[in-house]
Order: structure tokens, then sequence, then C-alpha cells
């Protein structure tokens, strides 16, 4: 890709996990605890977004360094599998503590200043800073669920289940930027904003299943689900979460006497006000769309031809749409129609792959994995109506277009549980699109007079490239 600046990026996870399972005879005591330090850094070249406000034709990087510490803890108690009346009960609690810097710099200058020469009253005298921000914040949440099996007969069961869930968030922005009009000096970096947020949700599920034969089962599911919202630092002060609920009817299934394995399942999923990304200013925050409905089925089998080989595969089908639309879709996404197309929502997806095991005597195995996974076309963003109120001059809809990509995997099983695994990631090098930012003439209405960028280049995020590599585990007998 064609950029003034390169865009180096890493990332690191420390991960640290206990459980403890303490049995009572009539339940069991479990303990999960777990801690993750969560280090990520990246840089982007923003030059054909921002000298168009900038008045400039520098080179603009956006280094990004977020740092994310989190701890949960959950317990829970569950009855032994007595196939009558079963249950479990618990709570769980996390903390998380994020740390965001971001900056917009001058590429071409030693500092990453901008020169004195943007012509305004803003500190004209001296070099500036674009942007800089300091976002810290942390969230919390604290939780008990509890969910109950009863089985009607051997080969009916239903299980029900809730949960309650409080969440607290705090932010703070600290920005200097020419996109406010604070006091720009190079020592002071100023509050912009400061929010407090406390929500708090309750989830459920509802699960009969009912066995026709040893073989087969049916069943059916309704669940709810959330994302917590927060606050913002600019457009919206808030945004709400997003709830859905899931209706789902599926069989699964073992064929051709134990050789075979076929699922299948269709499902509706409402979800109401869909978080989404409105850059504001030049600046993304979160704000809520409308509501949405997404309607699709998938299934996925396997069937082993010989012993030592099995052949499987997965298929879905996906339709994904706005519903409803909200002030926030005209302001900041430029929709004005109901049945938008939710982005990145393929259509079709398909995996097909071959495993096949062998043995390489005293006490050595292996196995070789080849999998094909295809991709189907997307929206890159919204579409919206050509024939609307505001349609998107000169900013068209981006489609991503569908990729195929093949992996190979060999695993060798040694004594004293050791496995070394040697994998060929993408191997034919394939260049799929996984994402793009098309931006939207609407995006900078609010606060820039209208000023658009009908022919600034699309950033496409590529596919991980062809990738050689080798893991080694051990484990403990």
């Amino acid at each position: 890709q064609a950029y003034a600046l390169s865009h180096p990026s890493s990332k690191k996870l420390d991960l640290y996990s206990a459980v403890a399972n303490w049995n009572l005879h009539w339940a069991t005591l479990t303990s999960v605890t777990s801690y993750q330090d969560n280090d990520f850094v990246t840089d982007g070249d923003l030059s054909a977004v921002y000298d168009l406000f900038l008045a400039t034709a520098a080179p603009l990087d956006l280094p990004t360094h977020l740092s994310t510490k989190k701890f949960t803890q959950e317990v829970r108690l569950a009855s032994p599998d007595n196939k009558n009346f079963e249950w479990v009960v618990g709570g769980f609690y996390t903390r998380e503590a994020t740390d965001e810097t971001i900056e917009l710099l001058d590429g071409a200058t030693a500092n990453g200043q901008l020169p004195p020469y943007l012509g305004n009253d803003l500190n004209a005298n001296q070099p500036i800073l674009p942007f800089f921000g300091y976002l810290p914040s942390t969230y919390k949440e604290l939780a008990v669920f509890g969910d109950a099996t009863y089985y009607v007969t051997p080969d009916f069961d239903i299980t029900a289940g809730l949960r309650y869930s409080s969440q607290h968030q705090n932010y703070r922005a600290q920005i200097q930027t020419l996109l406010f009009p604070d006091p720009f000096t190079l020592n002071h970096i100023p509050t912009v904003g400061s929010e407090k947020s406390n929500q708090s949700v309750v989830t459920y599920l509802f699960n009969p299943r009912y066995r026709i034969t040893d073989d087969t089962m049916i069943y059916a599911k309704a669940s709810s689900g959330f994302r917590p919202g927060g606050p913002n630092f600019v457009g919206p002060a808030t945004f709400s979460p997003d709830k859905l609920w899931n209706y789902e009817l599926g069989e699964k299934s073992t064929v051709f006497d134990g050789k075979g394995v076929f699922n299948f399942d269709v499902y509706d999923i409402e979800w109401k006000d869909v978080q989404t990304t409105a850059n504001i200013g030049g600046i993304n925050n979160l704000v809520n769309a409308g509501n949405a409905r997404i309607q699709g089925a998938e299934t996925s089998f396997s069937y082993r031809i010989m012993s030592d080989l099995t052949l499987g595969g997965s298929a879905s089908y996906t339709d994904a749409h706005l519903t409803g639309l909200t002030p926030n879709e005209e302001t900041y996404l430029g929709l004005y129609h109901k049945g938008a197309r939710l982005p990145l929502s393929p259509k079709f997806n398909f995996a097909l792959s071959g495993t096949y095991n062998f043995d390489l005597g005293a006490g050595y195995s292996g196995s070789a994995n080849l999998s094909d996974v295809y991709v189907g076309s997307r929206d890159a963003n919204f579409d919206v109506d050509p024939a609307g109120e505001a349609a998107a001059a000169g900013s068209p809809l981006y489609k991503l277009k569908a990729y195929n990509t093949v992996n190979f995997n060999l695993a060798f099983f040694l004594p004293h549980n050791m496995e070394i695994d040697a994998y060929l990631k993408n191997v034919f090098d394939v260049r799929g699109e996984v994402s793009a930012n098309a931006f939207e003439d609407q995006y900078f209405n609010p606060y820039f007079g209208g000023i658009g960028l009908p022919y600034a280049p699309v950033p496409v995020i590529l596919s991980q490239p062809r990738t050689v590599g080798l893991v080694l585990k051990v484990g403990t007998e």
C-alpha cells in the first residue's frame, strides 16, 4: 500500500490464570482467577485526512499506545450431573484499567510539531502539536448468575438461567488539539471531559433439548446479551449499552454408524441500539445507531473416511441489516433509510478441512491438517441512500472482495506430554481485504463546514501474509 509513512505495530500479552476445584460431594465449588496485561502500540499515516483540515502537505503520523491491565474472579457452585435436576450459581468480578495515548505528529519534523504557519490566532507564533490525547479509564463489573436444568424425561430437558450485571466506568480525556478552543500550551494539557457511568443489565437463557434417538438431538434456544455503554469526549456525552435477543432452532446428530457428525441451525437476532463508530470533528467516537436484525443459517459436518482420515467443513448464510434509525444515523453516518446492510457482514462463508493421523512408532505419532477458508464479499461501511436527503457524494461505498485462505498444520506428539506443531498460514499468500476505513462527508460537517474527502484513498487492512511458525508444547504428567 502507498503511504508516506510506515505503519509498524506490536502487541504483547501476559496472561496468568488459576483454577481450583473443591469436591463437596453434594456439589463442586470452583474458583477461576486470572490477570492479564495487554499492551498495543501502532502507528498510522493519516495525511490524507488531516492535511485537508490543516492546510498542509505534511506527512501526519498517528502513534497510539493502548495498555490494559485486567483482573477477573469467578466463583461458582455446581450440582453433580444426576440427569434429574442440575443447577449452577455463582458470582463474577472484573476490573480493567486502561491507559490510552494518541498523538498526531508531523512526520517531517524532529519533534513532531507543526510549524507556526497556520494563519490563526491559536498560538500562531509557536509550533504546536496537531493533537495529543491522554485517555485513562477504568471499568468494573460485578455480576451474579444462576441456571438450572430439569429433566422432564431422560430424553427431554429444559435449561433456564439469568445473570444480573452491574457496571461502573470512569473516563477522563486530557487533550491538546487544534480541534477545540482550549489554550494550546505545550506544558499543560487541559482536561476536556471527565465522565462516569453506572449501568445494570439482566440477561436471560431458555434452552429446551430433546433427544430423538441416541444419535440425534433437536433444540431451541432464546438468550439475551449486551455490551456496556460508556462516555465520549466529543459529540454525544455518553452512549448506551446495546442489547440483543438470539432465537435459535437446530439439530445435532451422529450419522453413518458413528463415522460422521452433522449439525444445522437457523437463527434470528434482534439487536437494539447498535453501537458503531462515528468520526466527529476528526475524532472517532462510539454512538448508538438504530436497531438491526440478523437472520441466518449455519451447518457443520465431518466424516471419517478411514480410521486415520477425517474430512469436514462448515458453511453459513447471513442477512444483516438495520431495521430502525435514530438521529445519530442522520447526523453522523449519513443514513436516511432503513434496510442498510451492516458493515463487515458477508452473506456467505464456508470452510473445508482434512485431517490425517499417523503413527511413527516408539511412542511417536503425528497429525496433518489442511484447511481452506472462504470469506464472502462485504460492505466496509454503511450504504447511504443515493436518493436520500444528503447522500455521501464523493464517498462511494467501498466493497471488500471475497477471498480464500489455505492453511497447513503438522503436529508431532512425543512422549512425556510433548508436542511440536509446525504451521504454514495463508499458503498462497492471498491479500484478502479484511476491513477498510471509507470516510464520509457527513463526519466533518458539524465542525468543518462541509469539508469532505471525495478523492482520498481508502485505507484497507489486509489479511495476514504467508506465515511460517513453530510451536513447542510441554505438559505435566
